[in-house]
């Protein structure tokens, strides 16, 4: 199926899951969402925590999303992660 994910290394999370562990400290890539998390081409982005987790994602979307690889991000987290 399209929206199964499976990867030993991490796992997909919705946007306030996302959001409340960006929160917490915990480290979150983002990518946009026609692109598996395996893309030798287009590599996950780690959110930095240089301001708000809601204006890093809509500053990701602006200038990396479009109609080729997905209008909005989806969002990943280490397995070992919460």
């Amino acid at each position: 199926m399209m929206n199964e994910f499976q990867n030993d290394k991490v796992r997909k999370v919705n946007k306030s899951v996302a959001r409340k562990l960006f929160r917490e400290g915990v480290d979150v890539y983002v990518l946009p969402c026609k692109v598996r998390y395996d893309n030798p081409r287009i590599q996950p982005y780690l959110l930095q925590r240089t301001d708000t987790f809601d204006r890093i994602v809509s500053e990701y979307e602006y200038y990396n999303c479009n109609a080729e690889v997905g209008y909005y991000c989806s969002y990943y987290v280490e397995k070992g992660d919460k």
